[in-house]
C-alpha cells in the first residue's frame, strides 16, 4: 500500500485492523476493501444536573403557594417556619405534605420548625441510630 493511500485511509478514519488485514495478504474483493466498515455508535450520557435547595420562610398561605409551585418543578426545598404563627405553621405543612405525597417527594423534620420537602427524584436518608441518639422519632415511618 502506497503513503498516500495509508493516509487517505487514515483520514477517511476507517479502521487499522482492516489495513493489517491487507498487509498480511488477506484475499479480500475490491468492493469489500472500498465499503467502509460500519462504525460503533457514539451515545453520550447524561450530564449530571446540578441540584439546588432553596431555603424559604413562609409567613401566610400564598408564601407556602409558592414553595408548593417550587416543589412541582423539582426543586429541594428548606422551609423554616419558627417566625411564623403556630396555626398558619401547621396549615402550612399540612398543605405542602399533601402536595409532596401527591408528587411522590419526601419530608423530614430537621428540627423544630425547620422541615425539608424533596422531589421524587432525592431520597432522603438519615440512620435510624442518629435518630433514637437525639430522642427524636422520625416524621413519617417506623416507629
Amino acid at each position: 500500500m502506497s503513503m498516500f493511500e495509508k493516509i487517505k485511509k487514515f483520514l477517511s478514519l476507517q479502521d487499522i485492523d482492516e489495513e493489517m488485514e491487507e498487509e498480511s495478504g488477506g484475499e479480500e474483493s475490491s468492493a469489500q476493501r472500498t465499503q467502509p466498515k460500519p462504525r460503533a455508535t457514539i451515545i453520550s450520557l447524561p450530564s449530571a444536573k446540578k441540584q439546588e435547595i432553596m431555603i424559604q420562610e413562609p409567613l401566610n398561605f400564598a408564601d407556602a403557594q409558592e414553595v408548593a409551585d417550587n416543589l412541582k418543578v423539582k426543586k429541594s426545598i428548606i422551609i423554616n417556619l419558627r417566625r411564623t404563627d403556630k396555626d398558619m405553621a401547621k396549615r402550612i405543612v399540612d398543605f405542602l405534605s399533601g402536595i409532596s405525597y401527591a408528587l411522590d417527594g419526601h419530608i423530614q423534620k430537621v428540627s423544630e420548625n425547620i422541615f425539608l420537602f424533596t422531589p421524587s427524584n432525592i431520597d432522603i436518608s438519615i440512620p435510624l441510630k442518629k435518630e433514637i441518639e437525639l430522642g427524636e422519632e422520625p416524621l413519617f415511618g417506623n416507629k
